[in-house]
């Protein structure tokens, strides 16, 4: 097989199609399964960019949501990154106060709470500007220190 079949190959399950430009829209749109599904290539980018806590209430919740929800979830850990550099993300599913099940990304810093406060404004600032509800109710940003 060449370079450019294993490139272009297809999953056991046709779920996925590789592309030498790992974001473009087309990538990430094949990450995703239809049907509420998660590819082996969406969870695998998943696993690099988050320390995933209950791995399969994670994907069960993640499989329920829309392919909005899903991209979102792999465009925010650039955002975070940009303020926190080195620092873990954590990937966990969570209850808010009404026992509505949400999906939480934790940020792991020694940075001061003032300044990661300040981190966070600017993170939100970056990002909460979607009209996306399924996204805005269903995912939150915390920290750890």
């Amino acid at each position: 097989m060449t370079h450019d079949e294993f490139m272009h190959r297809e999953s056991e399950d046709d779920s996925i199609s590789l592309s030498n430009n790992t974001f473009s829209k087309n990538f990430t749109d094949n990450l995703i399964k239809k049907n509420l599904k998660i590819s082996p290539a969406y969870w695998e980018l998943l696993n690099g960019n988050y320390e995933i806590i209950a791995k399969r209430d994670v994907k069960r919740f993640i499989s329920s949501k829309g392919d909005e929800f899903k991209k979102f979830l792999l465009f925010i850990p650039k955002i975070i990154n940009k303020e926190f550099m080195n620092d873990k993300l954590l990937l966990k599913l969570s209850n808010d106060y009404h026992d509505h099940e949400l999906l939480k990304i934790y940020i792991k810093t020694s940075f001061p709470p003032q300044k990661t406060a300040d981190k966070i404004n600017k993170i939100e600032d970056e990002v909460f500007f979607l009209d996306n509800h399924e996204i805005l109710n269903n995912l939150e940003i915390s920290v750890e220190f």
